[in-house]
């Protein structure tokens, strides 16, 4: 075989400096060599990053919306200096859209999805905003069946550079970002890829100039005759190279330098890219997706003679590749090193007289490895499955405890020291909002929370209620006697709350005397069910006419052909089938408790005056779950802290003198729920509990970033939710037998992600203690 590379298959140019096969491998031996040495500084666990085979690239085009663009309100407006791309269809199993715009403009990174095939502001479902440059995850909400993407670009709607791209990923994985929340991991990506320079493999190319005499790409994009510009024939781009250089003569800055192309003809149609009036004398271009072949332009006098033999070509080999394949190299070396890790934060809170429970399982991430864990305080006394603590009145103040996880000879793997805080309870006038998903909606927590603090109705009789009255558990939700509120839709993540929202309809009703918030209702449908679900979330009703607003339940989601299977008007019954009023007319409309549908954007501070009294000291948080759902285990969880963030400081600008009291997630059911809520297609019926236990405490230890982050750390408290959360006794189980062949029985668990009451009121627990004590 012969040694010298083949760059293009046909139309090859004559080089100088031509590399060879051997110089290739030589470099990259040298490369592995450098990457084996560093292997030994990385001493820190590192999160595992996903393999690119996930991500679905998009072909993105501008060329049907030109001066289109999306406003900051998510509407479809118009402006010359923006276009649209073309509609994107998504297909069924795509879950996210990540979206990488590169240029620094405040104004591009925006993307709407649509209900239809048409771009209209009637068909905008949701839609994604964001003033930086940069890399971002969006969720694709429910009912969206084509996306669009807004880019700031010429007359034309020509982008620059290739910019921006986008790619669907099924699942939500984050494969292409390094964690930066892992002790500047970035920066030693940075330091061995600077390392690795002198290995870059640089080729001279020698463009040949026969086909295209005195032909040049316009800047409008279209293939012009000019006696003093010649392009260059096709070259084929080898599947090594992903920079090309182009260095042109300093005083001709009207050139278009390349042009890129999807095949070996230079017409419009094949043009992926082409560069456009620079001023830079030399110029790199990253190889664009899809783009098999290049041209270069050169700017000649009157004779066909260029100017000092410019342009000058090479093409750049850095094997983009060979990043990844370095970002493997380091997972690998955290594969195989990883070890069990303790999952807790910097405070534990306790209350004078309520006993505090630290399940030891809830705070170790273990993978099943063995470990013994050492606990050391003042306070307290250390159980086979937990330290539990109960203070008096002496034991008001600041402690410590020391948590040690050990090998099995004794040695350190990891320790914690976390403050441990003891309050008497008081009555200082609060306000409280617990906004969640599922886990909240049904109220079970904020209702006992108030009946520990305030003694109002609930389930629950012991602890014993402190009747403190000062403090008022708020929201719009209610439970049976208006005594307590709070807010929480299935489902949910962060994302809904800081977006446009669900599918809801506003009906007009009649002899509805008994409808309120979270009722399910349902109106008859030619679907496959013969009716649509929904969940009320709104009521105005006097003497039983007035309107509701209600969702869609998720055992009837919202479908495109919901007009053609319902009637303009009819009967409403509940799930048994019990009439429970008329609607006279409805209308389509969407619902999110924070959103302002008159301003189109977030707005929690005419919630609160709504539904809080006017003010809201705290809001308790509990999300995450339902994004975990998404999330392949072993990956980064960044996207949902980025998520968790952007409702962070939405919250933070609208209420600036609020406290944000975020809770971790708890583990889920450990005995058999996640096998009887999914299958083996998703991936919480796809792993092991252990598994799924470890990416709930990735995004535990994420939330704890938090905790020193000088933006958040001012007006957020991570609460230890998870740790005071007994998992092993906390969800509904059942009788099985232990084989289809025997008689001996064990209990397995009905539900993986919702508790029983017990369960729940742990939550509450948790959020009480956390609640006197700030």
């Amino acid at each position: 075989m012969s040694d010298e590379i083949k760059v293009n298959s046909e139309n090859t140019p004559p080089r100088k400096n031509l590399a060879t096969l051997g110089q290739v491998k030589d470099a990259l031996g040298k490369r592995d060599k450098k990457i084996d040495s560093l292997k030994e500084d990385i001493s820190e666990q590192i999160n595992v990053i996903s393999d690119e085979r996930n991500f679905i690239p998009i072909k993105l085009s501008f060329s049907d919306n030109v001066g289109k663009y999306i406003s900051t309100w998510g509407t479809i407006s118009t402006h010359k200096f923006f276009s649209i791309s073309d509609l994107i269809p998504i297909e069924s199993g795509n879950k996210k859209i990540r979206i990488t715009f590169k240029k620094v403009n405040p104004n591009i990174a925006r993307v709407a999805f649509l209900k239809k095939n048409v771009l209209s502001n009637d068909n905008v479902i949701s839609f994604f905003v964001n003033g930086d440059s940069g890399t971002f995850d969006v969720e694709i909400p429910e009912g969206a069946k084509y996306v669009v993407v807004n880019s700031d670009t010429d007359d034309r709607g020509l982008t620059e550079n290739g910019y921006p791209r986008a790619r669907f990923f099924p699942s939500s994985v984050d494969a292409d970002e390094l964690a930066e929340s892992v002790n500047g991991l970035n920066a030693k990506v940075g330091e061995i890829s600077e390392k690795l320079v002198d290995s870059v493999v640089e080729t001279r190319i020698e463009p040949i100039y026969e086909k295209y005499l005195g032909k040049y790409v316009t800047p409008q994009g279209t293939i012009s005759s000019n006696v003093y510009y010649d392009t260059s024939n096709p070259i084929r781009i080898d599947e090594m190279v992903d920079r090309i250089k182009v260095e042109v003569d300093a005083g001709n800055k009207y050139i278009s330098r390349i042009i890129f192309l999807s095949s070996d003809s230079l017409t419009v149609s094949n043009m992926i890219w082409f560069s456009v009036d620079t001023t830079k004398p030399v110029a790199e271009y990253e190889v664009p997706n899809d783009a098999k072949y290049f041209c270069v332009a050169k700017d000649v006098d009157a004779s066909g003679n260029a100017y000092d033999g410019y342009p000058h070509v090479s093409t750049a080999s850095t094997k983009r590749s060979e990043l990844s394949d370095l970002r493997d190299k380091i997972a690998g070396i955290e594969r195989s090193n990883r070890k069990p890790a303790l999952n807790i934060g910097l405070k534990l809170y306790a209350v004078v007289g309520d006993t505090l429970q630290i399940f030891k399982k809830s705070i170790v991430d273990s993978l099943e490895m063995p470990y013994i864990l050492k606990i050391e305080s003042a306070k307290g006394r250390a159980y086979p499955r937990y330290w539990e603590y109960t203070p008096n009145a002496d034991d008001v103040g600041s402690s410590e405890i020391k948590f040690s996880l050990l090998n099995v000879d004794g040695s350190v793997i990891d320790e914690r020291i976390v403050s441990l805080i003891t309050v008497n309870a008081s009555n200082t006038s609060k306000n409280v909002l617990n906004i969640g998903d599922s886990t909240m909606a049904n109220g079970e927590i904020p209702i006992e929370l108030s009946r520990r603090i305030k003694g109002t109705n609930g389930v629950a009789t012991t602890p014993k209620a402190l009747a403190l009255s000062n403090i008022n558990v708020v929201g719009r939700i209610k439970n049976g006697d208006k005594t307590v509120g709070w807010e929480g839709t299935g489902c949910w993540t962060y994302t809904n709350y800081t977006s446009q929202g669900s599918r809801a309809v506003r009906f007009q009703v009649a002899n509805a005397q008994s409808i309120t918030v979270k009722d399910l209702i349902r109106i008859s449908a030619t679907n496959s069910y013969g009716y649509y679900q929904f969940e009320v979330t709104e009521v105005n009703v006097t003497n039983g006419t007035g309107n509701i607003r209600a969702v869609f339940s998720y055992t009837t989601s919202y479908s495109s052909n919901f007009l053609n299977e319902v009637s303009a008007s009819g009967k409403l019954t509940n799930t048994n089938n019990l009439a429970v009023g008329s609607y006279l007319s409805f209308t389509e409309e969407f619902y999110q408790p924070f959103w302002n549908t008159t301003k189109n954007q977030f707005d929690i501070k005419t919630y609160v005056n709504d539904y809080c009294g006017n003010k809201v000291d705290y809001i308790f948080i509990l999300l995450g779950i339902n994004s975990l759902y998404g999330t392949k285990p072993f990956t980064s969880v960044d996207s949902v802290l980025d998520s968790c963030k952007n409702l962070l400081r939405k919250i933070h600008a609208d209420l600036p003198n609020t406290k944000i009291l975020l809770s971790t997630n708890n583990l889920i059911s450990q005995n058999g729920g996640l096998g009887f809520n999914y299958n083996a297609q998703t991936y919480f019926g796809q792993y092991d509990v252990t598994v799924i236990n470890h990416l709930i405490f990735s995004m535990n230890k994420a939330y704890y970033t938090l905790e020193t982050d000088t933006e958040f750390m001012q007006y957020v408290e991570i609460i230890n939710t998870h740790a005071q959360f007994d998992a092993d006794n906390a969800f509904p189980i059942t009788t099985k037998n232990v084989n289809t062949r025997s008689g001996e029985t064990e209990s397995v668990g009905t539900n993986g992600v919702h508790p029983t009451n017990n369960g729940y009121w742990q939550i509450a627990d948790a959020e009480f203690r956390a609640l006197l004590a700030n």
